[in-house]
């Protein structure tokens, strides 16, 4: 009796230890991404008080809009994120990779077809796992964006999709010949909210942000190989449970 009081003490130091940091995390994260908006409306409404011209009125109005909008949008990704972390209820059940993937696809195939990518997959080291089927879909989603979305201009999309099992984890691989990025250089940015490596009039930092969530709350970790102009190799790693 005593050591499985010990062994709960010990889970329950673990779980207010981890939710501890992952609150830290969270303000760090929140407090960096909001200073940025605040300030510049308040340089606007500085400048909006101190003029009478209705041309430079108008050009802090439409400045003004743009930060809104980014911070409201800001404000959805850390609230999504939240919630997220705080999901006490995952229901585990066993996902199939290729149907997960196959529904990825599905709501890329507009994408996919005007860029002519090629997807192909090999499951066949391990088929399944128990896991949350909508995390799942999810990281699948956001990985196949990613590679679509920084596809190099000078060539045919490239992606390719593997599992196998490595220590008693499993691992999804995303592989794809796409633009590529410094991986030591932009190591401090890795995964995090509204950071990108290239020029995208549709990039906003925020699905490998997600993706990252859904892992780790899901118990595992994300790694990346990358190299410029050669392409990029997403790793998940993720603990096999019992089903």
């Amino acid at each position: 009796m005593a050591i499985h009081k010990l062994d709960t003490q010990q889970v329950e130091s673990e779980s207010i230890s981890r939710r501890n940091m992952l609150l830290e995390d969270f303000v760090h994260i929140t407090s960096h991404n909001l200073q940025g908006p605040v300030s510049n409306l308040k340089s606007l409404l500085h400048a909006w008080d101190n003029t009478e011209s209705p041309d430079v009125r108008q050009e802090i109005y439409s400045r003004a809009k743009l930060v809104i909008n980014q911070l409201s949008d800001t404000l959805t990704y850390l609230i999504e994120e939240l919630k997220i972390r705080d999901n006490k209820n995952i229901h585990y059940e066993l996902v199939d990779f290729s149907q997960a993937l196959q529904n990825a696809i599905t709501l890329h195939s507009v994408q996919i077809d005007s860029s002519h990518a090629v997807i192909n997959s090999d499951f066949s080291k391990m088929e399944s796992v128990a896991t949350s089927k909508k995390y799942m879909e999810s990281i699948l989603y956001n990985l196949l964006n990613n590679a679509i979305k920084y596809r190099h201009p000078g060539r045919r999309p490239e992606i390719f999709f593997s599992s196998s099992v490595l220590d008693h984890m499993v691992v999804i691989e995303c592989s794809d010949n796409g633009l590529g990025f410094d991986v030591a250089k932009n190591q401090a940015n890795l995964f995090r909210l509204q950071k990108t490596f290239h020029k995208h009039p549709k990039a906003k930092g925020v699905g490998l942000y997600l993706t990252r969530a859904h892992v780790e709350v899901l118990g595992g970790w994300m790694s990346v190989e990358s190299q410029i102009d050669q392409g990029s190799t997403f790793k998940i790693f993720l603990p096999l449970k019992d089903e």
